[in-house]
């Protein structure tokens, strides 16, 4: 597992995209919601600005 990005919502509250095997999925991490695991379709591709932009 790698650690692409991680990025802080909210106190105590985080997104983190990894990725396990060529796989990229999300992570929610809330103290109240626990640990939610998303996994998203297709190959992983490189971070670019465009995508930075739709999740700010």
């Amino acid at each position: 597992m790698h650690l692409v990005e991680r990025m802080t919502l909210a106190p105590r509250h985080q997104l983190l995209l990894v990725e396990i095997d060529g796989e990229r999925c999300l992570l929610t991490v809330a103290p109240n919601a626990g640990i939610g695991f998303h996994l998203l379709d297709g190959p992983a591709r490189g971070v670019n600005e465009q995508t930075m932009k739709v999740c700010r």
